[in-house]
C-alpha cells in the first residue's frame, strides 16, 4: 500500500467521532467551526438537482462516512449503498433503520461489484484522501459499475491550482512542505482539473463537466466539483 493512502485509511479508520456533531464527525469544518444547517441543506439541493434523482435510481455512496447525504437523498431513490472505512461512522447511520439503505464497511478501494449496477454514483468529499494511482483505478471500477447514462457526481475537489492561495503564509507553507516530507499531506491529494476531465474521458465516460461551488459554501474558495456522464 503506498504511504499515502496507508496514512489516510489509518487516519479514517480509526478517527474518533465521540461528543462530535456530525459535520465534525466528517472533518466538514472551516477554522475547526461545522458547516451550519443552512448551508449544508443548500449543498444538498444542488447535489439532487445534478443528478436528477428518482426513484428508480440505484446509488453507489463512496466514503459515505455518517450519512450526511446518503440519509438525506434515500426517500428519492429506490435505493443506497453506502461504503465507508470507519465502523463507528456506519454505526451513525445504521441506528436509523433506513430500509433501502445497505451499509458496507469496506475500503473503498478494494469494492466489487457487477457490472452496469449503478445509476448514479457519488463521491463527495472523498477523493483526496487517495492517490493519483488510486483514482485512476477508481475511475476505471466506477466506470464498471454504473449503468449506460449513470451520472457520477465528485463534489469538494481540491484545486490544484488554488494551492498557494490557500496555503498563503509562510507558517501554512512551512506545514504543507512538512506534511509532504512526512507522508501525511494536509488536507490530501490536490487535483487538476483537465487531469481529472483527461482521466474520466480516458475511462470511457462521454461528458465531463467542472463547476464552481456556491461561493457560500465552507471550501468554495480552493475547491470545485465534477459531474460525469456514462
Amino acid at each position: 500500500m503506498n504511504k499515502i493512502k496507508n496514512y489516510w485509511t489509518k487516519y479514517w479508520k480509526n478517527k474518533s467521532i465521540k461528543g462530535l456533531d456530525q459535520q465534525s464527525q466528517v472533518a466538514r469544518t472551516r477554522n475547526k467551526k461545522p458547516i451550519n444547517g443552512l448551508l449544508w441543506e443548500q449543498t444538498l439541493s444542488g447535489l439532487v438537482k445534478k443528478l436528477e434523482l428518482n426513484k428508480k435510481d440505484v446509488v453507489l455512496d463512496l466514503c459515505c462516512g455518517n450519512g450526511l447525504i446518503a440519509t438525506k437523498i434515500c426517500q428519492k431513490v429506490k435505493s443506497i449503498n453506502c461504503i465507508d472505512i470507519n465502523k463507528k461512522l456506519l454505526e451513525v447511520i445504521k441506528r436509523q433503520k433506513i430500509s433501502n439503505l445497505r451499509v458496507l464497511h469496506k475500503d473503498v478501494g478494494r469494492i466489487k461489484f457487477e457490472e452496469e449496477k449503478f445509476s448514479k454514483v457519488i463521491w463527495y468529499s472523498g477523493i483526496q484522501y487517495f492517490s493519483h494511482k488510486d483514482i485512476i483505478s477508481l475511475a476505471f471500477k466506477i466506470y464498471k459499475f454504473s449503468k449506460p447514462k449513470s451520472i457520477i457526481y465528485i463534489g469538494d475537489i481540491p484545486d490544484q491550482e488554488k494551492l498557494w492561495k490557500y496555503f498563503n503564509t509562510k507558517l501554512r507553507k512551512r506545514n504543507y512542505f512538512d506534511g509532504i516530507l512526512n507522508d501525511k499531506p494536509i488536507i490530501g491529494t490536490w487535483l487538476n482539473k483537465i487531469w481529472l476531465k483527461n482521466l474520466f474521458h480516458l475511462v470511457g465516460f462521454k461528458k465531463v463537466v467542472i463547476f464552481k461551488q456556491n461561493k457560500k459554501l465552507i471550501y468554495s474558495d480552493f475547491r470545485f466539483d465534477l459531474l460525469i456522464c456514462k
